[in-house]
């Protein structure tokens, strides 16, 4: 991080000014080993783990453990998005012949609290950056609701100028990464459980459960619109709105014969016209919203439902 970097840590006594405002000159980088923080709750053995440490001027360095993020997150400089650490993906099971050795775990990353705002997103076009792009808000309002009507290759460049303000590597997850940090280490439709319902999530209802089916006082409605991005409950690891408000961009391509992951450095050549996205959105059923599900979109697609979260790499 560099100057004006801000940590939130809520396992830490201090104020709430403090608590709210650590800025400082800091340093992101691996060190030790930890348990994972998951593994630690289901009684899994403590498989190792890398960890963050984060170093603050005139502080003790200070270590982050991935899948903390509902305690602790930073920003890179005032106008970045809140980052959290998450674990990287597990390795594919072995070979039943043993054959070939097991793939070792993926390392840890960063990725976005939330999905982009508008505030970031206007944040960046004031800077002179992503392709001076000012979609529309649909007269919902702009500020912490998810920025909408962005192409992919905006959101490749929106990632493209955190990286040049930051010195840090930012992109957009892929696909596999993005449903990981979705699922947060379970293993259910939805990260709480294999039900939802419109007090859980942002969607869409089909007619006959909007118009046909009685509601019971107080019971949420579909909201036909975006809703803040810090609404509802955080998962697991501290990402907020993993499922419905807005689909979420992934780098990955996904022509007509299936998905073909894009690597991260090649993300911003136009290999293909479709990528995909993950998450669902505030239009579409919650069948869109499950964990495991996927759709692609034409990569120039600007439309209501389409957002995007950004990744970040850790030395």
């Amino acid at each position: 991080m560099g100057a004006g970097a801000v940590i939130h840590d809520l396992t830490r006594p201090a104020n709430p000014l403090e608590r709210h405002m650590r800025t400082a000159a800091a340093a992101l980088v691996f060190c030790g080993l930890v348990a994972s923080p998951a593994a630690a709750e289901s009684g899994q053995s403590a498989a190792a783990e890398p960890c963050a440490t984060v170093a603050i001027t005139g502080e003790p360095a200070r270590c982050i453990a991935p899948g903390s993020g509902r305690d602790i997150w930073f920003k890179d400089c005032p106008a970045c998005p809140e980052m959290v650490v998450v674990p990287g993906a597990p390795p594919l099971p072995a070979p039943d012949d043993r054959s070939e050795p097991p793939e070792p775990r993926a390392p840890a990353f960063a990725v976005g609290r939330f999905a982009v705002t508008f505030e970031e997103w206007d944040a960046c076009v004031a800077d002179l950056g992503c392709n001076a792009h000012v979609p529309s808000d649909q007269g919902w309002g702009r500020g912490r609701h998810p920025v909408i009507n962005v192409g992919w290759a905006d959101a490749v460049a929106y990632a493209e100028w955190l990286s040049q303000k930051t010195g840090e590597r930012y992109r957009l997850p892929g696909a596999a990464e993005r449903e990981h940090v979705t699922r947060a280490g379970t293993a259910t439709v939805y990260w709480w459980g294999d039900g939802i319902t419109l007090d859980q999530a942002n969607f869409d209802l089909p007619i006959s459960g909007r118009l046909g089916t009685p509601h019971a006082p107080g019971e949420a409605r579909p909201r036909g619109r975006t809703v803040p991005v810090d609404s509802f409950e955080p998962n697991p690891w501290g990402l907020f709105n993993v499922h419905g408000n807005v689909w979420e961009w992934t780098s990955d391509c996904a022509p007509a014969d299936g998905p073909v992951i894009a690597e991260p450095e090649e993300q911003s050549e136009p290999a293909c016209g479709t990528r995909l996205a993950q998450g669902g959105s505030w239009h579409d059923f919650a069948d869109a919203a499950q964990s495991a599900n996927s759709i692609g979109f034409a990569a120039d697609t600007r439309n209501f439902a389409q957002g995007f979260r950004v990744a970040r790499d850790l030395p």
